[in-house]
């Protein structure tokens, strides 16, 4: 079957699914983020040019107030400042508290990146008012908050991020938790609900045609 077929195929599927009771929603997101910086829980950070020289404390401020270099370890090449774009395709369950496994309620982000950090592995969706905010998460490990007001606070938290250092090499770190802070400055598309069937089987065809559709939409803008 041609991609075209299978396309139309998905479309006449999740319009059949609507008279029924729907089960998930996709929801599109394409957002423009200003970075703010990233705060740490329980940091110590050892400098390797002085071993007398080791700092700890239960909280550091993202913005870093005692100059120790502190680059997050999931983006490493954004200073403060910088803009990055988040693009996702995030499908909600209509029940966001089922149980479909250990931190899995069915939630899914079948296209989803904060600039080059992928956030594809999201096993749990939750939605905040009409969709117009969101937590999603992987495991006990990951969660992403991000809302579609200008202005708003979007954040990337990370429990046990381990240990990294700086770019020059002098500071090591380790942290409990981590948090990297945005700042919503520009909305591309107002997110769209489109309801997805009930039936389970069709489900994976109506995710991958409306990625594929996005893909072919940002492809042809560009």
């Amino acid at each position: 079957m041609k991609l075209g077929a299978v396309i139309a195929a998905a479309v006449v599927a999740v319009g059949v699914g609507q008279a029924e009771a729907a089960t998930y929603t996709a929801v599109d997101y394409d957002l423009y983020l200003r970075y703010e910086g990233t705060a740490f829980s329980d940091l110590v950070a050892y400098d390797q040019w002085d071993l007398d020289n080791t700092y700890s404390s239960p909280y550091y401020p993202a913005e870093d107030p005692l100059n120790l270099d502190i680059s997050n370890k999931m983006f490493p090449s954004l200073a403060i400042g910088d803009i990055v774009r988040f693009i996702a395709t995030i499908v909600f369950p209509e029940d966001p508290d089922q149980l479909l496994g250990q931190y899995d309620n069915g939630g899914r982000a079948p296209v989803c990146a904060i600039g080059k950090t992928s956030c594809t592995n999201t096993t749990e969706a939750y939605p905040k008012g009409p969709y117009d905010a969101f937590d999603i998460r992987y495991s006990d490990l990951i969660m992403i908050t991000g809302s579609t007001q200008v202005g708003s606070a979007f954040t990337y938290n990370q429990a046990y991020p381990g240990d990294w250092a700086s770019d020059d090499g002098r500071w090591s770190y380790h942290a409990w938790y981590s948090a990297a802070k945005f700042t919503v400055v520009e909305i591309v598309d107002t997110p769209a609900p489109v309801p997805l069937p009930a039936t389970a089987a069709l489900l994976p065809l109506g995710i991958g045609a409306l990625a594929t559709m996005r893909k072919r939409r940002k492809a042809q803008a560009v």
